[in-house]
């Protein structure tokens, strides 16, 4: 995958750039790359996530969760759209394995560890839930336009869908954002230390 979209940028540092997908049934052409009826069954069941952790019923759903096969997926895949569904698979299964009230368990069905394993080596991380997809990538501007800051953001996925929850992860993607400068200055910085320019690195 295209390593470019993790880079430093000037308005937003480490966060995903383009900003992340939120709506994979609005991605033109995948549904040729995975049917229409995953992609909706996959949307539907993450909305779903803190009413079936909720219920008790997280389990029980991702037991008999089908075997999507991602296989279709490449490099030439959007990668917003890659991580998005890495996203996705990654909250169900530390959802199953942590769900409310129950014993953390010890292993992970195949309709989501399948799909998991196949979308980790896309975006070659370990196929658990990482920062990245916890809050690099799991943030949305609901007014076109807006910017990067706590109280203008949505989260894309969640747990529990309570504001305790989208404040703790939206704060660090504001902290992200706002550490874009710095992050340009250490890169400035050892620029002119490799060419020994002392004012510049001052």
């Amino acid at each position: 995958m295209n390593q470019n979209c993790w880079d430093i940028w000037p308005d937003r540092g480490f966060l995903m750039s383009p900003d992340p997908v939120v709506d994979l049934a609005s991605v033109e052409g995948l549904d040729a790359l995975i049917t229409r009826e995953a992609v909706e069954h996959l949307s539907v069941t993450a909305t779903q996530l803190p009413h079936l952790l909720a219920n008790h019923t997280v389990r029980p759903t991702l037991d008999v969760f089908p075997t999507y096969d991602m296989s279709s997926l490449s490099e030439v895949t959007a990668f917003n759209v890659v991580e998005r569904l890495m996203q996705i698979y990654s909250y169900f299964a530390s959802a199953y394995v942590y769900a409310t009230d129950e014993e953390a368990a010890h292993h992970i069905p195949a309709g989501v560890a399948r799909a998991l394993c196949q979308l980790a080596q896309l975006v070659d991380r370990p196929p658990i839930l990482s920062y990245t997809s916890y809050v690099l990538g799991n943030w949305r501007r609901p007014a076109t336009g807006a910017g990067i800051d706590v109280d203008k953001l949505e989260l894309i996925q969640n747990f529990l869908g309570n504001r305790d929850e989208s404040w703790f992860i939206l704060i660090h993607v504001d902290i992200e954002a706002r550490a874009a400068a710095a992050l340009q200055g250490i890169q400035q910085a050892m620029a002119a230390a490799e060419v020994q320019h002392t004012e510049q690195l001052e």
